[in-house]
């Protein structure tokens, strides 16, 4: 049994071609949320061009998912419904989404990406009522309601079931309250599934706003709870992380990502350099780059000697220091598996 064990984590975790794939199509953002460190220390900030983006053709072929999206805003890279166009011509199987705020989501637009295939559109909102929004992201609730309203319009003209839409909700004490509210709009919306997340702070003032730990209180696990219940009735998937930590937790989140310039990420925490507030205390991530797509294919990075070892090293829980000692995602407290 411990063999069959060991040789199913093998295949899983360091050596089969991992399923899914992050691209970074764009690494820019038109916002400058509170809740977020990307404008103060993601360096340096770019689009990936459709050249770096074609190196993945064969990757494409061999994983059953791909996101356009990361850090940052998608739709700020203009060519993005042409590298749609590649990807499901490499493979038409591949399962495409897009993470994006909303805020360019035109109509134009809006009709390329139903015509084009995409399966899935993932719009971050975090807010039922304009003021949390503007408090929050700095810019118009309104404006994102109109722009997946027009969506779903030109999703009907077409008779098209896709994109379906899903949400981000990135939870702090200044928008909780909102959550049940929250799902009432995506229910009008369309929103076919409610992402709740926790948020990883690089200042104080976002330490204070975490519901987790310490913070994590009876009233919001009460709400969490009405949500679900909420979310079932309306017949919403409801995804939730953990509000307290799991000390034994296995990395489950060790998915490859592909910045803007081609580098091969082995994990987000280690995407660019930063320093963030772990439960109060300073933690710095790394930047941990295995390779690059213009230099060597991606299956000979993947193959490559220095990522299998940092995969079987994870494993074996003898990884970076930040991964034992930090990280809220292996603790899957920042984000639902």
């Amino acid at each position: 049994m411990l063999k069959l064990i060991k040789n199913y984590l093998k295949k899983k975790y360091y050596e089969r071609l991992h399923h899914h794939l992050n691209v970074e199509i764009s690494a820019m953002c038109n916002y400058d949320c509170k809740i977020c460190g990307f404008q103060e220390f993601y360096q340096p900030k770019g689009l990936m061009t459709m050249e770096t983006f074609m190196k993945l053709e064969e990757t494409f072929k061999k994983v059953d998912s791909v996101i356009f999206g990361f850090n940052a805003e998608t739709f700020m890279n203009p060519q993005v419904v042409e590298m749609l166009k590649f990807a499901k011509r490499a493979n038409p199987n591949l399962c495409v989404s897009i993470l994006t705020n909303g805020s360019l989501l035109t109509p134009k637009l809006s009709e390329q990406l139903i015509l084009n295939g995409l399966d899935d559109l993932s719009i971050s909102i975090d807010a039922a009522l304009p003021e949390t929004y503007k408090k929050l992201r700095r810019h118009s609730f309104e404006k994102i309601v109109q722009n997946i309203q027009e969506l779903n319009q030109l999703k009907e003209k077409h008779n098209s079931r896709l994109p379906m839409l899903s949400t981000n909700f990135v939870a702090i004490k200044d928008n909780i309250h909102e959550l049940l509210a929250f799902i009432d709009l995506a229910k009008e919306l369309k929103i076919g599934s409610v992402r709740l997340t926790n948020v990883e702070p690089y200042t104080r003032e976002v330490q204070d706003a975490i519901l987790y730990g310490d913070n994590y209180t009876d009233e919001v696990k009460q709400i969490i709870e009405k949500a679900n219940e909420k979310c079932k009735s309306l017949g919403i998937i409801f995804s939730y992380p953990e509000f307290k930590k799991d000390e034994n937790a296995r990395c489950e989140f060790m998915q490859p990502i592909v910045d803007w310039q081609g580098n091969v990420i082995p994990c987000s925490q280690f995407s660019y350099t930063r320093d963030t507030l772990y439960y109060g205390k300073k933690a710095y991530h790394l930047l941990i780059v295995m390779g690059n797509i213009n230099e060597k294919s991606f299956k000979e990075i993947w193959d490559g000697r220095a990522y299998r070892k940092f995969r079987k090293d994870v494993v074996k829980g003898k990884g970076p220091e930040f991964c034992y000692n930090y990280c809220l995602l292996r603790e899957k407290v920042l984000c639902p598996k």
